[in-house]
């Protein structure tokens, strides 16, 4: 096992990436780690790694939408439409699935502020659309009033709930105790830790096979 150099990172209330960032892809200290060895001084707040701190939420394609019908995300409003798709217009593909894929192209490509706060996705297998559930997460920690519509018309397009959801804040993770090793065999690209209040300083010795 190798044991990469100890870094210290600044841990907060608000949940922080306590993961190495690789500088460029064929980084030798890039991850993923085997496990990491977290460790903070006694005293100043407790720490607790959280497993996703961002909040998040789904569109549903039940059916195929139909042209005109719209549905209304974050207070912009997309269109189902037969024609091309644009900024605030969504293609109607050959299946709920391809429809479902074109909603998170527009929104993925759009620029409009209320859309780019968030990061868009649908299930791909071998670069072959088969998902019709759209899943939408914030793009910061913490709560957020994003909404979502169910769509009109037919309700081709159902909501997970009226806003995003969910989000690991302090209290619903793993405790570190202070002064004492702790190793983290959690191998994720990403690791989130957060502090009960104010600002600790958690010093972090990464392995790697």
């Amino acid at each position: 096992m190798i044991a990469a150099k100890t870094r210290t990172v600044s841990v907060t209330t608000t949940p922080v990436n306590i993961r190495a960032v690789s500088a460029y892809p064929n980084d030798p200290n890039a991850l993923p780690v085997t496990f990491a060895t977290l460790r903070y001084p006694t005293g100043g707040g407790l720490i607790e790694l959280v497993s996703n701190p961002f909040q998040s939420g789904t569109l549903t394609f039940v059916t195929n939408p139909v042209a005109a019908e719209t549905i209304a995300i974050n207070g912009v409003t997309f269109t189902f439409v037969a024609g091309a798709s644009t900024a605030t217009n969504v293609h109607i593909g050959a299946s709920k699935e391809e429809t479902a894929a074109n909603l998170v192209a527009v929104r993925t490509q759009s620029v409009n502020a209320s859309i780019t706060v968030a990061t868009y996705a649908v299930a791909l297998t071998g670069g072959s659309v088969n998902g019709n559930v759209v899943t939408i997460t914030y793009k910061t920690t913490g709560a957020t009033s994003y909404t979502l519509a169910n769509s009109s018309g037919t309700v081709a397009v159902t909501r997970s709930a009226a806003t995003l959801t969910g989000g690991s804040v302090y209290g619903d993770g793993q405790m570190v105790d202070a002064g004492a090793d702790f190793n983290d065999m959690d191998q994720s690209l990403a690791r989130y830790a957060c502090s009960s209040t104010g600002t600790v300083s958690l010093d972090i010795t990464d392995y790697r096979s």
